[in-house]
Formats: C-alpha cells, structure tokens, sequence
C-alpha cells in the first residue's frame, strides 16, 4: 500500500473515534433502583402538643420502632356531614429516607404504610381515617395501632420503621 492511502485511512479511522464520541448513543437509566438503608419518622399536627414522639429502638434487622402519643382531649370539633359535632385529631408521619448512596429523600413515592390488624379494623370502623400517605384522622380516643413504613421494592433488612400509635 502506498503512504497517501494509510494516511487517509488512519484520518478516516481519527474522523469516525470523534464523530462517534459527539453524536454517538447515550445511555439513560429510566428504572433506576435505589436501594434503603434507612427510614426514619417525625410526626406533625396543627396541634403540635397533642403529639409526642419518641424512639423506642433500632435494630438493624427491624429498623427503627417508635412510640406515637396523641392527646385526644386536645383535638378540633367539627360538624359531619350528618350535622352531629365530632371531635377530629389530624395528624401525619413524615418519613425520611435514607439511600446506601447516601442521598437522603422525602419521596413519598418510593414508600408505603402499611396498618397492622387492629389499625384496619380501626379504619373499617371509621374510627381513623389514612389517605396511604402518612395523613391520619383520630376520631375516637383510647386505640392504639401499628404503622409500619418501609420500602415499595424489596431492599436490604432494617429498611423500615414501625410506629406504635396509642391515642388517649
């Protein structure tokens, strides 16, 4: 082969490595899986003293477990829609969740909250109320249930946190 034809094809093979790299395919994650390392909870309501909330404990199978106390003779009297006054306690658990990557997220969206038994029952009965979202209406005193938060996907063990709801 003679010097012009290598030439041009070494710049041909320089000339298609930088077309390549500026117009070349790009790879995008749509589905990314983020996996939990950690969820932990505050709670918030209008009325800020009818609420303590207090760890109880971590365990790094079972994640982090509080205690909800809700001072029931603190809540609002509002009409029903049958016209009766009923006193009504709003309340919401906020999560925080912590990523292995180490970003820290409110994402409401990754998480779900799931009712043990009683807390279901206790919905059935109109006693409380839940949007699935960490939003919860009291309308009665003396229950106690379970909420537990953990991740929509399968992650790694002690990636949720239970909250024990006692309402008196």
């Amino acid at each position: 082969m003679k010097k012009s034809t290598l030439i041009v094809i070494f710049i041909v093979y320089l000339a298609s490595i930088v077309a390549v790299g500026l117009f070349g395919m790009s790879v995008k994650v749509y589905d990314q899986v983020k996996y939990v390392s950690s969820i932990t909870v505050s709670a918030e309501s209008s009325e800020e003293s009818a609420l303590k909330l207090e760890q109880v404990s971590y365990s790094a199978t079972d994640g982090y477990l509080y205690r909800l106390r809700v001072d029931f003779s603190k809540a609002d009297t509002t009409t029903n829609a049958s016209g009766e006054e009923q006193k009504v306690l709003e309340f919401s658990l906020i999560p925080k969740v912590a990523y292995e990557s180490g970003e820290i997220s409110s994402n409401l969206e990754a998480i779900v909250y799931l009712l043990d038994g009683n807390g279901q029952s206790y919905v059935d009965s109109e006693y409380i109320s839940t949007d699935g979202r960490g939003q919860f209406l009291c309308h009665r005193n003396k229950i106690s249930f379970q909420v537990t938060i953990r991740p929509k996907s399968g992650s790694s063990s002690g990636a949720k946190a239970t909250i024990r709801v006692i309402v008196a």
